[in-house]
């Protein structure tokens, strides 16, 4: 009833009942138990993108990025948008030659690849036993790892570190603002052993935080609670976690930018995009294996055709950008539940701990 009635009030149809049902029978068999490990909820996600993404079909090159691309403000005539944001993200870097790039949750090696291609040194780190076997069958130094927790052999090697997509998997949704402040202030702490102190050292995150401006309702709470079972990450609010790096480490703001439009409109260009539906919807055989068996094995699969599939705000994926809707409308991006930020940090052993500034863009 309970189920029934909350379809009706919110979604103004009976059609959610079920799905409204199921949701709450997970949060008392998920949420409250805590059963689920999230390292392997993690790789889960990312191996079933992986073999349910038509690589082959993509508008972009082929390139098989599951994040945001850069347009340069130009989103509907802009081309090679992936390739774009790697040549921004190089230069804003400023990398040379002879630096060694660390890539923490390196995904399907697209950052790699392009690094490799201008004979820059790179490795990869990656917890998905699928994205490291594609990276290997590219020939990439991967190493198959979970990142919070990277071994003495990886110290004093690297010039800069790389985050890209990949930071809000630091923490997990089980933790809670004060933990997950700690947690995540601890592991980023940690990277500076990493660095081989020889060339100006920098740190680069492309992550996803909650908007504190957006008017949160229950339907936005459904959906981010959703999400977080399908994608098992955290996320800060604004620039929270950005506080932390500069108020309590060795590490200084140079550059921050919002690229979230960037991010909602490579899903609207590509229709073949991880974030779109309909390259899930395109089936074969081997995707009709891949559905059953995490169907069986996988408690929280069911989530996932919600989580992409559907248009505008039912398209859960694309919903904390603003929706699947093809209007360029700032004003609206800015507003939605999530916001889409890089940036560059300097590394400054010692350096004098100032508040955080708003003020750097690119």
């Amino acid at each position: 009833m309970l189920s029934f009635y909350l379809s009706k009030k919110y979604f103004k149809n009976v059609y959610f009942t079920i799905p409204i049902y199921i949701f709450i029978f997970h949060i008392i068999y998920i949420l409250l138990l805590k059963i689920w490990d999230e390292n392997e909820k993690i790789n889960n996600i990312y191996n079933q993108i992986l073999l349910l993404q038509d690589k082959d079909k993509s508008d972009n090159s082929n390139i098989t990025d599951l994040s945001e691309g850069y347009f340069n403000c130009d989103y509907i005539n802009k081309q090679n948008y992936t390739v774009n944001k790697y040549d921004k993200i190089y230069d804003l870097l400023d990398i040379k030659e002879g630096y060694k790039i660390l890539d923490l949750g390196c995904g399907n090696g697209d950052w790699l690849l392009y690094l490799k291609g201008k004979n820059i040194s790179a490795t990869g780190i990656t917890i998905s036993k699928e994205q490291y076997l594609y990276c290997k069958s590219k020939k990439l130094d991967v190493y198959l790892m979970d990142f919070t927790k990277i071994t003495s052999e990886f110290d004093g090697k690297f010039d800069i570190i790389t985050y890209l997509g990949s930071s809000e998997h630091i923490c997990n949704r089980y933790m809670s603002d004060n933990e997950a402040s700690i947690y995540f202030t601890h592991v980023i702490n940690d990277t500076h052993r990493l660095f081989n102190k020889k060339n100006t050292n920098k740190l680069f995150l492309s992550t996803l935080v909650w908007n504190s401006k957006h008017n949160w309702n229950l339907r936005d709470k459904i959906y981010r609670y959703i999400l977080n079972l399908v994608y098992s990450g955290y996320y800060f609010y604004d620039n929270q976690h950005v506080q932390l790096i500069e108020n309590t480490l060795d590490y200084k703001l140079e550059t921050m930018a919002n690229l979230t439009e960037d991010y909602r409109y490579v899903t609207i260009r590509d229709k073949f995009h991880t974030g779109n539906g309909k390259s899930v919807l395109s089936l074969n055989f081997n995707k009709i294996l891949y559905f059953l068996y995490y169907f069986v094995t996988d408690p929280f699969y069911i989530y996932t055709l919600p989580y992409l599939i559907g248009e505008d705000d039912y398209n859960i994926w694309m919903w904390q950008f603003g929706g699947t809707h093809k209007n360029i409308d700032m004003k609206k991006t800015k507003e939605s539940p999530c916001q889409c930020y890089w940036y560059v940090f300097k590394y400054e052993q010692h350096k004098s701990k100032n508040k955080f500034s708003n003020t750097c863009n690119i």
